[in-house]
């Protein structure tokens, strides 16, 4: 990390350097990139309508899809006189596409998929920032082709909301850091703050590491300006 960057979160200086952004790579980069979207997609569809969740939960979501007030406080019925045993945020995505969509095993599984090609896209950006278009091809291949990710995006559990929520955290963080602006590290929260909607405290597991990333890139900026 270039030690202006860092230092511009104390000065308040943006660096003149731009991020680097996907749009502004060659034609085949950008191309190569959809083609791994465009796999992993066929991949966490494949089984789609096969792949149910817990019947309490998926009862949850329809109730959710039916009432707001259900929706608001995560009911089982669309009365609302059963919540769920946990946080109930994972479950709105899926609400909202039984709405769209109607009941169905897919509709369920669909916001899941759109998880994963969020992950898949924050994966390239995060590799593209720090090491260039091959290592954001890399990380975009390595997010798609992992078999539990596969797995994982084409089922309608908690998990996928929690994953993609903790990337986009980290494409924000990572931006904080490389422009030195304090706004992005607000945004990163509210993303932690989303992936706690899906699995609670599992989403504070990246603390510990964006903090410490933090202190050392302030204490390195701190030295650099002496």
């Amino acid at each position: 990390m270039p030690s202006c960057c860092a230092g511009s979160i104390l000065s308040g200086v943006t660096p003149p350097v731009p991020l680097a952004r996907w749009w502004r790579e060659p034609w085949w980069a950008r191309l190569t990139l959809l083609g791994i979207v465009v796999a992993a997609t066929v991949l966490m569809t494949w089984n789609l309508s096969k792949g149910g969740d817990f019947s309490f939960y998926e009862a949850s979501a329809r109730s959710m899809s039916e009432s707001w007030h259900a929706l608001l406080f995560g009911a089982f019925d669309p009365a609302s006189t059963v919540t769920l045993d946990k946080l109930s945020g994972f479950a709105v995505p899926q609400a909202l596409a039984i709405d769209l969509f109607g009941m169905s095993t897919s509709s369920v599984a669909l916001p899941q998929v759109v998880e994963g090609i969020v992950t898949i896209l924050a994966c390239a950006v995060v590799g593209l920032r720090w090491g260039g278009r091959g290592m954001g091809l890399v990380a975009a291949a390595a997010a798609a082709s992992t078999p539990i990710f596969v797995s994982m995006f084409g089922h309608p559990m908690e998990d996928g909301l929690l994953t993609m929520a903790l990337a986009v955290a980290l494409v924000w963080w990572q931006r904080a850091i490389l422009t030195g602006r304090w706004w992005p590290l607000l945004v990163a929260g509210v993303f932690i703050g989303v992936g706690f909607q899906a699995e609670m405290m599992s989403a504070w597991v990246v603390l510990a590491g964006l903090l410490g990333a933090t202190f050392l890139a302030v204490a390195g900026a701190r030295r650099h300006w002496g």
